[in-house]
């Protein structure tokens, strides 16, 4: 996977986290609504991936969101 492909990939996920902010009626102070947290990690490892150039490991795909 290309670095732009991966910045792509970190893009989509923070735009998918964003959206569930909005949407979600729960806190996000705490770790009170998984989906948010799960939404978060992954836009985190993306963004990571994306700054070492390499793609996000096995079973982390981020297209699930």
């Amino acid at each position: 996977m290309t670095a732009t492909a991966l910045e792509r990939d970190a893009a989509r996920l923070y735009v998918a986290y964003l959206r569930h902010l909005r949407h979600c009626p729960r806190s996000h102070a705490g770790p009170a609504c998984s989906e948010g947290t799960r939404l978060r990690k992954a836009w985190t490892a993306a963004q990571w991936a994306s700054l070492r150039g390499r793609p996000l490991p096995i079973g982390e795909d981020a297209s699930n969101t």
